[in-house]
């Protein structure tokens, strides 16, 4: 049974015509508690500043270093980073192993092309008060990215 400020994370992992597809959503059973509330925003902040990285010409690796990581030492919360910001998608599945050259990762100096698959997801979790992610797919275009899934990315609350 959920509870008033209960977090909750819904997960969908879709296969349409043997591709592979993801949408995670993080929501809050209101009323939301300023806490919850910073943190939610913090991360909402860094997903789309994550979003707007994936172009053409990107290194995997900068994503994080460049855009990611400092968004979190500036809220003091890299130390609450969890998983991945993201990876390729499409034929093969998180669960079947994925292609280290598609994870955004400091280390991977792969860089980004037209027509690759990504995704953005990027997670912090904080002791005493919950995890907090978006996750959305995105196709690389010739002048940024198209998104796959289209579902709201801000803070949700459930009333």
């Amino acid at each position: 049974q959920m509870h008033s400020g209960d977090l909750l994370s819904l997960n969908v992992f879709p296969m349409i015509l043997g591709y592979y597809h993801l949408l995670e959503r993080s929501l809050v059973f209101g009323p939301i508690s300023a806490e919850v509330q910073k943190y939610f925003e913090i991360q909402v902040e860094v997903h789309h500043a994550g979003i707007a990285a994936l172009k053409p010409g990107v290194r995997l690796g900068d994503i994080d270093d460049a855009v990611i990581n400092p968004i979190y030492e500036q809220h003091d919360l890299l130390e609450n980073r969890t998983f991945g910001t993201g990876h390729s998608f499409g034929i093969m599945g998180y669960w079947y192993g994925r292609d280290e050259l598609g994870e955004i990762r400091p280390y991977n100096d792969y860089v980004l092309q037209p027509n690759m698959v990504m995704s953005m997801e990027p997670m912090i979790s904080v002791d005493g008060v919950g995890g907090f992610k978006h996750a959305d797919m995105f196709l690389i275009t010739e002048n940024g990215n198209e998104p796959l899934t289209r579902f709201r990315n801000d803070v949700i609350v459930i009333d």
